[in-house]
């Protein structure tokens, strides 16, 4: 294997150190690690002439510890304690008769797996419920992602029961999507409290194609609180050991094909989710009347239900937009203050004869 120069060594270390900082680990090792990429980058001399040397402990920030890593980050690329903190998940397609489109092989490798429908829209309601249902019921499976399927002001979700989807979220484990995509906004909020009733976790995921996209998550927490959503039955909020119980996967799979083995798979892969659910419903404030009916609102700050389901959802943005536009618009009369005048109305001609006097 090819030997890792010194810019290659800091860019892992950058991303360790930001890995510890995600999983609320010790703050001073992240940073740390941070400085050490720093000096690595800073370097005049060849890495692995510095390691031949054994003077990697004379760079600044850089402790017998750190220098084990980075000398086996050089040699090898990886090393044992930055790679446990790694978590891979990918998104998979569920397909027609409700098994997911990547085999059991390789959904094995992923510490979490997104399913989703984005085909065959137009089966029929009780076709497409146990199409999802099945889905979930895959021991792979942990979150339902865009449940309904809707895109607002482009077309409508498919059908499906969704009261029979959630329970079997619930029973299964499964955390349900909150879509922060503008465009879905998936699972509606009215189901929110249906949801937590059931016993369901709720996922906060931007549906990102890119990475300015991530930016869109705070849609996805402005529908959750609007749907009385607690952090405690947010799959985003939990501790990483939460997380990781949650996404853990059986070491021990039998025959895909065996009744018994899919029900070993089922116990093994349930474990760890219901003893986090549990954690949860014995946690203080958190019973389960609390857990699954949050306190109304005040009368004087309940919000008006809106006329439509597009008014409710685009509202926001078209707040944001017209904002922007009247920044644009001050922008620009300040360059030409005549023409903010005709922008309110004026007489621009008359304005411009009254400044001159």
């Amino acid at each position: 294997m090819t030997e890792l120069d010194a810019s290659a060594v800091a860019k892992l270390l950058t991303e360790f150190g930001q890995r510890t900082a995600l999983r609320g680990g010790n703050p001073y090792r992240a940073r740390a690690y941070a400085r050490a990429a720093e000096n690595l980058l800073a370097l005049s001399q060849p890495l692995q002439d510095i390691i031949a040397q054994d003077r990697l402990r004379e760079i600044p920030g850089i402790g017998q510890a750190i220098a084990d890593i980075v000398a086996k980050l050089h040699r090898t690329g990886t090393h044992p304690a930055p790679e446990a903190m790694r978590k891979e998940g990918i998104e998979s397609d569920i397909l027609p008769d409700g098994s997911l489109d990547y085999p059991a092989a390789v959904l094995d490798r992923f510490d979490f797996v997104v399913a989703s429908v984005h085909s065959r829209f137009r089966l029929g309601r009780e076709e497409q419920t146990q199409r999802i249902i099945r889905a979930v019921s895959d021991p792979h499976t942990t979150i339902l992602g865009h449940m309904t399927g809707r895109q607002l002001l482009r077309r409508p979700g498919y059908e499906v029961d969704i009261e029979r989807v959630l329970k079997a979220c619930s029973e299964h484990g499964v955390a349900v999507e909150t879509n922060a995509n503008p465009w879905r906004l998936d699972l509606d909020w009215r189901w929110h409290r249906r949801a937590l009733e059931l016993g369901c976790l709720m996922s906060i995921n931007p549906d990102a194609h890119s990475t300015s996209e991530l930016d869109l998550t705070h849609w996805g927490v402005e529908m959750a609180r609007k749907g009385w959503v607690p952090k405690t039955r947010v799959l985003n909020c939990l501790e990483s050991q939460g997380v990781l119980a949650i996404s853990a996967r059986p070491t021990d799979v039998s025959s895909p094909g065996s009744v018994g083995g899919y029900r070993t798979r089922r116990c093994a892969s349930m474990r760890g989710r219901y003893a986090v659910r549990r954690q949860l419903q014995r946690s203080g404030g958190d019973t389960a009347r609390s857990r699954c009916c949050p306190p109304k609102p005040a009368a004087n700050h309940a919000a008006a239900a809106p006329a439509t389901r597009e008014a409710a959802v685009m509202k926001p943005m078209m707040t944001e937009l017209a904002r922007a536009r009247r920044a644009a618009r001050r922008a620009s009369s300040t360059i030409c203050p005549t023409r903010r005048s005709a922008s309110a109305g004026a007489n621009p001609v008359r304005t411009a004869t009254n400044r001159t006097r």
